[in-house]
């Protein structure tokens, strides 16, 4: 019966060992339970957090968007053969007319200095001194809708789209401008007006283009000896 005992106390050295090792995987399990419950929670309240902070940029640009200008419909316009300036300045209702539908101003001066002015030989008149095409000039936009009439009324959506092209086409700042004379082009999508700087001497003669749906443009400048509409 001796012989047996040595056995039997290494089995019990065993198992209080292996109860030992049991405990502490068990707390190790628990440790590593608690950090991840507590990492969890920190991600999850951060996220919470962020995604609780107020947006303003939205109603920002929206606030932005309800101030842009709204351009009201263009009155009916008439189709009248001619009408002279009689040396009438731009008004500051033609002047708030150079702003485009997105509420910018246009600088029609510095538009026209950056086009690719091309000369062109013009025996028609011997007022004019040189003349002036260009492939780079644009339509100056329109409010008007529908089928489009020709206007030379004073005051007229035509008219003062007609101006903005005529100081498009000479480089002269609209506000700085007066317009000598306005007439018909010689077709009903056409016209022609003479105008000159204030205070300057030099007067241009600017041929103007209707396009549908864009408005006028200038399609010829022509640089005068002198004024023959003063």
């Amino acid at each position: 019966m001796s012989d047996f005992k040595p056995i039997q106390n290494n089995s019990r050295l065993s198992k209080v060992k292996q109860k030992k090792m049991n405990r502490i995987y068990n707390v190790l399990i628990v440790v590593m339970s608690l950090l991840i419950i507590v990492v969890g929670a920190t991600i999850f309240i951060g996220n919470k957090d962020q995604s609780a902070a107020p947006e303003k940029a939205p109603s920002a640009a929206k606030d932005k968007n309800s101030t842009t200008k709204k351009e009201s419909p263009a009155k009916e316009n008439k189709d009248d053969a001619s009408v002279q300036a009689s040396g009438e300045e731009t008004d500051s209702a033609a002047a708030d007319d150079s702003t485009d539908d997105s509420g910018e101003t246009k600088d029609t001066a510095d538009e026209n200095q950056k086009a690719d002015l091309k000369e062109v030989q013009d025996k028609s008149d011997s007022n004019v001194d040189k003349a002036y095409e260009s492939k780079d000039w644009k339509t100056v936009g329109t409010t008007q809708t529908g089928q489009h009439t020709t206007s030379f009324d004073k005051g007229s959506a035509d008219w003062k789209e007609m101006t903005k092209a005529l100081a498009y086409g000479a480089g002269i700042d609209e506000s700085n401008m007066t317009t000598w004379w306005l007439q018909n082009g010689g077709s009903p999508n056409t016209a022609v007006g003479t105008v000159s700087a204030k205070n300057d001497p030099q007067s241009y003669r600017v041929y103007l283009q209707w396009e549908d749906g864009s408005g006028w443009k200038p399609v010829k400048i022509e640089k005068l000896k002198s004024n023959d509409k003063k």
